[in-house]
């Protein structure tokens, strides 16, 4: 095998390959709700190099090149948000496009310089490791727990959005391992305010990605030894910490979410017109969580988006929307003796909205 003809194979179609790479990358919803539509300009751009460094690899047959530069992208692409997880889908669909573009006699040959490359990206930390190897199973796990069970993420993902789902936990998870292998929650935080706004737009909350994260850490439990779980269960409750949000009206009613919720449950317990205690608890739990998101947002558009979704569920169901009324007026009531009076005017206004919502 001449490594020479190898090399100006890839040179000569070193446009087309990245073309094709990145075409296949854009495929991928995330990097254009992460960075923006220009996102392409700049994974051309680093592409090029990731390639061109490939071929310095291959001509001077020493792989340390690669792997090398490799190890050096991810460091640097873990500081704009990203995980290990996107050096390994980006080197797949750039391996797709050099299988597209050179002969299939030298594949397995070009291959080796890529495997070995990736291999060198598995942390040593042996949490982060055993972590890694349940990962496709843990995001099973978490797919099971909340699409299969939930009509909440079925509604938001809709009948054909189980694969995203799935795709998007593989990925929250990964961001885990990188947090376990660096020892630092700062990106797995940045990743879950990110998915946070990413499930508001899906009509989801923060409380569905806190529920998650609890969820995350129960599979935890169940698949690694108690040593390793805790470990990761761990950093799961410090990136919870990115979810609480800043405005000090949000941080008075957070300090009182628990009261509010259960003072809500009880009277519409008392008025006979919720399921369980437990059930009725979630259900509340969901009002505050939409409720402080609108807060943060400034906009009512999370609780009357939700307000809306409980409406048709609760047609749907041949059930009346009386209950969801009351808890409305029962939470206000209860946030104008809890809150405070800055607080409780700004989470009445954005109450009001989604009650009127109800009788329109």
């Amino acid at each position: 095998m001449e490594t020479f003809d190898i090399v100006q194979r890839l040179e000569d179609q070193r446009l087309a390959i990245i073309e094709d790479t990145v075409n296949q990358a854009m495929n991928e919803p995330f990097w254009v709700q992460r960075f923006g539509e220009g996102i392409n300009v700049r994974l051309k751009l680093d592409l090029d190099r990731n390639f061109g460094v490939l071929i310095q690899s291959i001509r001077y047959r020493s792989p340390m090149i690669f792997e090398d530069h490799t190890r050096w992208r991810r460091d640097q692409i873990r500081g704009f948000g990203c995980s290990t997880g996107h050096i390994r889908e980006m080197y797949g669909n750039l391996w797709r496009a050099i299988t597209r573009h050179t002969p299939e006699q030298w594949h397995a040959f070009i291959f080796g310089y890529m495997q070995t490359a990736l291999e060198k990206l598995a942390f040593a930390d042996a949490t982060a490791r055993a972590v890694a190897e349940q990962q496709s199973q843990l995001a099973e796990d978490l797919a099971r727990a909340t699409f299969d069970r939930q009509w909440h993420w079925q509604a938001a993902y809709h009948t054909d959005g189980r694969a995203r789902l799935v795709h998007e936990y593989w990925y929250l998870v990964d961001y885990l391992v990188d947090a376990l292998g660096v020892r630092s929650t700062t990106t797995l935080g940045q990743h879950v305010q990110w998915q946070r706004q990413t499930w508001i737009r899906r009509g989801l909350c923060t409380g569905h990605m806190q529920h998650t994260l609890w969820l995350l850490g129960e599979a935890l439990a169940a698949r690694l030894a108690r040593g390793p779980a805790e470990e990761a269960r761990n950093l799961l409750a410090a990136a919870r910490g990115a979810l609480v949000y800043q405005r000090e009206s949000c941080q008075a009613l957070q300090s009182i979410e628990a009261d509010l919720i259960e003072q809500t449950a009880e009277r519409l317990l008392a008025a006979g017109v919720a399921a369980g205690g437990e059930e009725t608890t979630t259900e509340v739990g969901w009002y505050v969580a939409y409720l402080l998101d609108s807060m943060a947002a400034g906009v009512a558009d999370p609780l009357l988006n939700y307000t809306r979704w409980m409406q048709h569920w609760l047609a749907h169901q041949g059930l009346p929307d009386s209950p969801l009324q009351l808890g409305y007026e029962a939470l206000g009531e209860a946030i104008t003796r809890l809150a405070p009076d800055y607080a409780a005017q700004e989470a009445l206004a954005v109450l009001q909205i989604a009650h009127r919502a109800l009788s329109a």
